[in-house]
């Protein structure tokens, strides 16, 4: 999955907005610091208030996907924030398990 995310954000580098007209900046990097692996995907456009922040992590056989459009920062500090905390319950619940 996360593979293919980073296929997506190197191949598709814009696109157009049906809505506004306007164009849609797409950026992807690797993550580090979150479970096993992790890679976040930015849309930035001028037109919009905010952009949207993607962050998928996979934890062992685990993968969580958090949207975020909160905040100044196109949503990543919240996405980071959310995702950190689902990762950390997931690994609790298996270590009980």
């Amino acid at each position: 999955m996360l593979k293919g995310l980073e296929k997506t954000a190197t191949a598709c580098t814009t696109f157009t907005d049906t809505q506004t007209h306007s164009q849609v900046k797409v950026t992807g990097a690797a993550t580090p610091g979150l479970g096993d692996t992790a890679y976040t995907l930015t849309l930035t456009d001028s037109a919009w208030q905010n952009g949207t922040t993607l962050l998928a992590v996979r934890s062992g056989t685990d993968v969580v996907s958090v949207l975020s459009t909160d905040g100044h920062d196109n949503g990543a500090a919240t996405a980071g924030k959310l995702a950190a905390r689902i990762v950390t319950s997931l690994r609790a619940e298996h270590q009980r398990a």
